[in-house]
């Protein structure tokens, strides 16, 4: 599911100076309008995959994008009936430019099942892991084509679930 919250606007909580007041009354207004806006929807059950899309004519640094979606995270997490911190839940934040005074949120949620064949790729701080889950089948395929990697009867070994690619490739050290 992916919508659109037109005209909220994600600012640097960081970098804001101004009175708690001011704060309290922002985050209130997030989390009212993205209730407003996932309320009548049904909730997918975790795990699930979030992505808040900050959309604004400027940018932010990746510490000061995190938080400026804060308050949409926990807003996004109570409509998922979840802790923000709930490991079956990943929470990505990106961001994209808008026109001069055109700001907004996207947020996509998509459920996720470990059990089907797929593939994500989930951020762990400054590093990203690649999840691939593979029927017996693909996965013996894939296997096989290690081997012939390992053996050097081949450079490298591409797999490519969804939107993820896998490449193993050898680097001519040791053992070849």
């Amino acid at each position: 599911m992916i919508l659109t919250i037109p005209g909220l606007r994600l600012v640097s909580e960081a970098n804001t100076h101004e009175h708690h007041w001011l704060r309290v009354k922002r985050a209130a207004a997030h989390h009212a309008a993205v209730a407003l806006h996932l309320g009548p929807r049904r909730a997918p059950a975790p795990p699930a995959v979030v992505v808040i899309t900050r959309l604004a004519p400027g940018s932010l640094d990746s510490d000061n994008l995190q938080g400026s979606a804060k308050h949409v995270r926990d807003a996004v997490a109570k409509w998922l009936g979840v802790d923000d911190r709930d490991p079956r839940v990943t929470w990505r934040v990106a961001q994209e430019r808008t026109k001069p005074g055109v700001y907004g949120v996207r947020v996509d949620v998509r459920a996720w099942d470990p059990r089907a064949v797929g593939a994500r790729v989930v951020a762990e701080g400054a590093t990203q892991r690649a999840e691939v889950v593979l029927d017996r089948a693909s996965l013996a395929a894939w296997v096989e084509a290690l081997r012939r990697v390992a053996a050097g009867e081949r450079p490298d070994s591409m797999l490519a679930v969804g939107d993820v690619e896998v490449v193993v490739r050898t680097t001519g050290g040791a053992g070849r």
